[in-house]
């Protein structure tokens, strides 16, 4: 329980410095084409027009991620997971609020809702884990 405790905190602080540091399609396409020894025009033209889609995965894997620590560790979530969604909305506000001070060009409004996509894949999980605990034990009873 404590190495989820220290990997929470450590995730939230990654989370944190992150979202510190702006990456644009045009750095994304560079990085992906240095990753693959490639400086082919497609590619190029590939990543950046696939760097939308990219931060937004990226933001549902945050926290995806973030949510299942935060599941895991807390008692309270564990009786209310449904608590996951607000949480994951507080936590996406204060990151774009975050961001809007770092680089007003890179917060998002819409990422907020974004990030709560991660949480309800948690909650989605969850919840469904349980119904088929508690039909099993039923069936068992």
């Amino acid at each position: 329980m404590k190495t989820l405790k220290l990997f929470f905190v450590l995730w939230g602080m990654w989370m944190y410095l992150s979202s510190a540091v702006v990456i644009t399609r045009f750095e994304f396409a560079r990085a992906v084409g240095r990753l693959v020894h490639s400086r082919q025009p497609l590619l190029m033209r590939f990543t950046e027009g696939t760097w939308w889609v990219t931060d937004r995965v990226y933001h549902v894997v945050e926290f995806t991620i973030l949510s299942m620590l935060a599941l895991k560790i807390s008692p309270y979530l564990q009786k209310r997971p449904f608590a996951l969604i607000p949480m994951a909305l507080l936590i996406g506000a204060a990151d774009e609020y975050h961001q809007l001070l770092v680089n007003a060009g890179a917060a998002h409004t819409y990422d907020v809702l974004i990030d709560a996509i991660g949480a309800g894949v948690v909650l989605w999980v969850y919840v469904r884990g349980s119904i088929k605990r508690e039909s099993m034990t039923a069936i068992v009873a």
